[in-house]
C-alpha cells in the first residue's frame, strides 16, 4: 500500500493569483510546507490533471464518499493526482490520522488550517471537488455524484457520476460536458 502523506499548511503563497472568475482561477507557483518541513508544489506540476477534494473527518458525507474517491483515485492513478484538503483548525493531527486510517484514504491529505486554498477556490462544503487540468485551469467543480441530493437525503444508488464523467472526458481529450454542479455537504467552518 502506498504511503499517505499528511501535511498541514504552514505556508502558502509564493504567487497566489487572485481569481477574477472563480471558474477559471489558477493557483500558480505556490508551495505548501508540510509538518516535516518539506515543500510540496501546489497544485502539482507533475504533468497530471488534479482533483482537489475538500473533506471533513466528521462530516458523514465526507466519510461515505471516501470509498468512491479511493476507487476513482485507483482508476485514474496514472493520469490524475488526487489531493484531499481538510479546511480549518477544527481537527488535530490525531483526528485526521484516524480519519485516514479508518477510511483507508489512499491519496495525499493536506490540512488547510488558514483556509487559504478553500477561499481561493471558493469551496463551501465538504465534500466538494474541483478538477484541474494539467495547466491548473478548473474544468469541473461541484458534487462527486448525485447520490446525496440534499442534506440528510440520499438516493438508493447514484445515477449521475459527475466526477467520474469529468475525469474520463478530460483524460480522453474531450470537453467536460457538465462543468458545474451544486455540491451537498457540511459547511466549511472552524467550529
Amino acid at each position: 500500500m502506498r504511503e499517505i502523506i499528511l501535511s498541514f499548511i504552514t505556508l502558502l503563497m509564493l504567487n497566489l493569483s487572485s481569481p477574477t472568475n472563480a471558474q477559471d482561477s489558477l493557483l500558480q507557483k505556490s508551495r505548501v510546507i508540510d509538518i516535516n518541513g518539506q515543500s510540496i508544489e501546489f497544485p502539482s506540476t507533475s504533468g497530471l490533471n488534479t482533483v482537489l477534494v475538500f473533506l471533513s473527518p466528521e462530516c458523514p458525507l465526507s466519510q461515505n464518499y471516501t470509498r468512491t474517491l479511493n476507487e476513482l483515485n485507483g482508476e485514474f492513478q496514472n493520469e490524475v493526482k488526487f489531493i484531499g484538503i481538510i479546511p480549518g483548525r477544527a481537527y488535530s493531527l490525531a483526528e485526521i490520522n484516524t480519519f485516514i486510517k479508518e477510511y483507508k484514504i489512499g491519496f495525499i491529505i493536506v490540512g488547510d488550517t488558514a483556509r487559504q486554498i478553500s477561499a481561493h477556490y471558493t469551496a463551501t462544503v465538504t465534500p466538494e471537488v474541483l478538477v484541474l487540468d494539467k495547466k491548473g485551469k478548473i474544468r469541473y467543480r461541484g458534487a462527486i455524484d448525485n447520490w446525496a441530493f440534499a442534506l440528510g437525503k440520499t438516493r438508493t444508488v447514484a445515477t449521475r457520476f459527475y466526477l467520474r464523467d469529468a475525469l474520463f472526458s478530460l483524460t480522453h481529450g474531450q470537453m467536460v460536458v457538465q462543468e458545474v454542479t451544486r455540491p451537498v455537504g457540511c459547511l466549511i467552518n472552524d467550529y
